[in-house]
């Protein structure tokens, strides 16, 4: 999604920025989680169960099983007991590949760190000679992050093994998984992958080829940005949008685009307005995707179906049915009450923690700058939208006025604007919560042409990534 507002040279380097964060956070690891893949030195183990280490990931269950699709395999060997492979049910199987046949002192199993989960009890660890291992695991969960091991000796040359849960301890909701899975050998794996006559010593030669145009200016082109004031603005400009309406239609995959766009906005034009009462209960109060996150969730997302489908394909009906949810939800965002959920570390509004809150947001401000300009929308009805639903959504999430944050850092550090922020500390952790938090802030700075909130993404994901 790029963002381009006239006065702010940064803003569509940002979405890029944090689009690339978010595609990228499964394989970002925090400090705790190099931490924990060290080993006490007088151990001298290594787990090579991990990918940096050449092991290969599959998971497989039966069809009444399922796994949730926004998390991998390979996160349940990932060395950091917060990211899991989360799973509904049991029985579910991870089958690991290491690079080659080792001699495996023992595997070791970690709980997540998420106390309400369901956490695996009742697991067989199968050898590739045959062996077959059971074993009941104990509910510990990790301190800081720190894996509470729960180790089966092995004692067998070893090059691939399958771990299957067969049934799992209860939990507060219906879902869970292994904190993490760990491989621990004692064979020295870098001496192993010596080449004989290797020489660490010897001179390196790169025979880089001449490149004509090193000298030279490149010409770089960048996206237009849409004029200030000039709706849409997000995705494409309206230049844009008009000419890639024209080319579509002459391309076979366009007229498919288009044909799966017009039967979401049917679908949205069909859709009940039935708004989760503010007077409760809340949405996510045991899991995150209980049936109040989904209505809301619904909405949202019917928001910005419609408002892309008024854009592309000029049906005043889908901008109708848009401005009803957005006003709806403008008349009703302050009466939800803030209140905690299955996290228990966080509170939102709409839903129970910050995070789904910016995430919730996000398709609604994409079919605000749709139809922002459509004759169905007055000037009345945007200033509704604004001050009722965006701006109040936003205080929310950055638990304070974003403007007034903007305001003091003015007065604090005059020069936050160019500077941009100072250099993280050791323990930095870079998560996909402040980049959310930072996409719906930018998105909406830039379609209420706010260049404090403009500002603030930028400096906020900056101080994130670096």
């Amino acid at each position: 999604m790029i963002s381009r507002v006239a006065h702010v040279k940064t803003a569509s380097w940002f979405v890029r920025v944090a689009g690339m964060c978010l595609l990228a956070y499964p394989l970002l690891k925090s400090a705790d989680a190099a931490e924990a893949l060290k080993t006490p030195p007088a151990a001298q183990r290594t787990n090579v169960a991990l990918e940096s280490m050449g092991a290969a990931i599959r998971f497989s269950c039966p069809k009444d099983v399922s796994r949730n699709k926004e998390t991998a395999p390979e996160d349940s060997f990932d060395g950091d007991v917060h990211s899991r492979c989360v799973v509904s049910g049991a029985p579910y199987t991870f089958e690991i590949e290491l690079l080659d046949a080792l001699p495996v002192e023992a595997v070791a199993f970690s709980n997540s760190d998420y106390d309400s989960e369901e956490a695996p009890q009742d697991v067989v660890i199968e050898l590739d000679d045959g062996t077959k291992i059971e074993r009941a695991l104990e509910i510990q969960r990790p301190v800081k992050r720190k894996p509470a091991w729960q180790e089966v000796a092995i004692g067998k040359t070893v090059r691939t093994l399958k771990v299957t849960v067969n049934s799992n301890h209860p939990g507060k909701v219906g879902w869970g998984g292994m904190g993490e899975i760990a491989v621990f050998t004692k064979e020295d794996i870098a001496k192993r992958l010596e080449l004989a006559d290797h020489d660490a010593d010897a001179p390196t030669f790169v025979d880089v080829p001449p490149i004509a145009s090193a000298n030279q200016d490149v010409k770089v082109n960048l996206p237009p940005k849409a004029a200030k004031g000039e709706h849409p603005c997000l995705l494409l400009t309206p230049k844009e949008l008009a000419e890639l309406r024209e080319t579509v239609k002459k391309e076979e995959r366009g007229k498919e685009a288009f044909a799966l766009l017009n039967t979401k906005a049917e679908a949205a034009l069909k859709l009940e307005l039935d708004f989760p009462d503010p007077k409760g209960p809340g949405a996510q109060l045991k899991d995150r995707g209980d049936d109040l996150a989904k209505r809301h969730d619904k909405l949202a997302n019917a928001a910005g179906n419609l408002g892309l489908a008024y854009a592309f394909l000029g049906d005043e009906a889908c901008a109708k049915k848009a401005r009803e949810i957005l006003l709806g939800y403008a008349e009703r965002y302050e009466q939800y009450p803030e209140h905690a959920g299955v996290n228990r570390s966080d509170t939102s509004k709409v839903m129970a923690q910050r995070l789904s809150e910016a995430m919730w947001l996000v398709p609604l401000l994409l079919g605000y700058d749709c139809i922002h300009d459509s004759a169905v929308l007055s000037a009345d009805d945007r200033s509704k939208i604004e001050s009722g639903l965006i701006r109040p959504c936003l205080s929310m999430i950055h638990r304070k006025d974003p403007k007034s944050i903007a305001g003091e850092w003015d007065k604090t550090k005059p020069n936050w604007r160019t500077d941009g922020p100072p250099k993280p500390k050791a323990t930095h952790v870079v998560g996909n919560w402040t980049n959310f938090y930072s996409l719906a802030t930018i998105m909406a700075g830039a379609t209420m042409g706010d260049a404090d909130l403009v500002d603030l993404a930028v400096y906020q994901t900056k101080e994130n990534l670096l």
